[in-house]
């Protein structure tokens, strides 16, 4: 039987209500998703910085001399995190392109920028906050002020300034900080822009709100304007939104670099549970030791006070015992008894409170030698053994976060060839040269960078580098009296022989 010729709606195509409601659902997920991990990221940062939910007694309270403002607990969060970042120092960078730009490569030129902006001291500060809260931004810009030019001739320089994630006031942070956008929340992916959100107070009383946008052609300025972003003019910006562009008018890109642990996860976020039991442990193991850990003595047929006197109805006058105290009473011998329970063992404690311990380090790949308790030195080989998942996971770092800061350098060429007088050639890639992330003894390493020079014939640049010298240390052996001298021997040498 043939149908009949009518329309026949299409059931896979959703209506426009529907579409709307799917927007509005995808819409609200976004902003749940965005609070859960901002929720996160405050609560990484808190348990770093050793702001932990903990409960004491009033009479804990009392001889500890806390009081509501303070927090007591023994922070081994910090730790973990610390045994990372503390490995972590940049060398300096290399270029592959070694041709000299105004009697400097752009390795020096790197080394040069990172120095005049104190970046040996505020890396090691993004490192941590990095690790520890699971990702941080620096924001590369161009400083106009010509004192602080490195360039010869230029009217300033590139800047880096380091920035936190953003974590907003609704959910308990100080709503100042960075946040990248990713299409599809796919960090994998190129970034679509950053976002800087920052409370502006300039005169202490008229404080508002203040937004940034970073695009790769564009940076765009807001500021709140009762219930809504209105776009907004600093001193010295000439239009909105302010182009980022290059001389040749292509895009400069997005000038912020975003620095992220693995897996966007901070690196004591497995050791939050036990960090929690380890409080809880040494409290009750301080409780035990206020009420148990030295004999306490009873009275038998009186009731002591401190004046000799009967008991006052508000108990006022109620001897408390401590350790050293006397009780004494004025009753005879054979009316009072005065006697005394024997301390407690708080040992099995104290080992829940180490094994608890032992246990965060185990889960968080931390070596157990930097939470131990006696003073007992393990051999050399079981510390190796013991560092090595550390080395891993600094190995691993020292890879992504190498890979921003060749980023940030990169970056801050484009500007210095853009806003100043350079013209750096910019399809070479930066390297990121790390300090060696394991220990170890400087004599022996000396000694085999000296076999490696002597038996496999390795140039004196590379024994510098194979020693820890920087590009500009390295640089200045080069250029004194006594390398030259020795270069001109061999020279000469060779052609002696020639």
């Amino acid at each position: 039987m043939a149908l009949p010729n009518v329309a026949i709606p299409n059931l896979l195509m959703p209506s426009s209500d529907v579409k709307a409601a799917a927007e509005l659902a995808y819409l609200q997920f976004l902003a749940d998703e965005e609070m859960a991990r901002q929720r996160a990221i405050l609560k990484a940062r808190q348990y770093h910085d050793g702001e932990h939910l903990t409960f004491l007694t009033e009479r804990l309270r009392q001889f500890l001399a806390v009081d509501d403002s303070m927090v007591f607990r023994m922070n081994v969060c910090r730790g973990v995190v610390m045994a990372v970042a503390e490995r972590l120092i940049v060398n300096g960078f290399s270029c592959a392109d070694e041709k000299e730009y105004e009697s400097a490569t752009q390795a020096q030129w790197a080394q040069g920028i990172w120095q005049q902006s104190d970046m040996d001291e505020k890396a090691d500060d993004v490192h941590e906050d990095a690790l520890a809260e699971s990702e941080h931004f620096v924001i590369v810009d161009w400083d106009a002020d010509p004192s602080t030019g490195v360039v010869p001739n230029s009217s300033g320089r590139p800047r880096f300034t380091p920035h936190p994630r953003f974590v907003d006031v609704m959910v308990g942070g100080d709503g100042f900080g960075v946040k990248m956008v990713y299409p599809d929340d796919d960090y994998n992916q190129a970034p679509l822009y950053a976002v800087k959100r920052w409370t502006e107070d300039s005169d202490g009383r008229n404080a508002r709100q203040r937004m940034t946008l970073y695009y790769p052609d564009r940076v765009e300025k807001y500021a709140m304007d009762g219930a809504r972003w209105v776009q907004t003019l600093d001193a010295g910006d000439s239009a909105w939104p302010i182009a980022w562009k290059d001389k040749a008018g292509k895009p400069l890109g997005i000038p912020v670099i975003h620095f992220r642990n693995r897996k966007l996860r901070a690196e004591q976020w497995d050791a939050i549970p036990l960090q929690d039991a380890i409080n809880k442990s040494l409290i009750d193991l301080l409780a035990g030791a206020d009420t148990s850990a030295f004999r306490i003595l009873y009275a038998l047929g009186f009731i002591p006070t401190s004046d000799g006197n009967a008991p006052k109805d508000d108990g006022s006058n109620l001897l408390a015992v401590e350790p050293g105290g006397f009780v004494w009473t004025a009753k005879s011998r054979s009316e009072a008894e005065i006697g005394a329970i024997e301390p407690a063992d708080l040992s099995k404690m104290l080992e829940v409170l180490h094994q608890l311990v032992m246990w965060l380090a185990v889960v968080t790949d931390t070596p157990s030698s930097r939470y131990q308790f006696s003073g007992q030195i393990a051999a050399e080989g079981t510390l190796k053994q013991q560092e090595a998942p550390l080395l891993a996971k600094t190995r691993k770092r020292q890879v992504s976060f190498g890979n921003a800061w060749a980023r940030c350098m990169a970056m801050a060429r484009r500007i210095s060839n853009t806003f100043g007088n350079t013209d750096f050639d910019e399809s070479f890639a930066f390297t990121t040269l790390w300090a060696d992330a394991q220990p170890r003894n400087e004599k022996e390493h000396i000694e085999t960078v000296a076999l490696k020079r002597e038996k496999l014939g390795i140039t004196q640049e590379q024994a510098w580098r194979e020693a820890d010298y920087d590009e500009e240390t390295i640089q200045q052996m080069k250029d004194s009296d006594e390398y030259q001298a020795k270069l001109g021997m061999m020279k000469l040498g060779l052609n002696a022989e020639s």
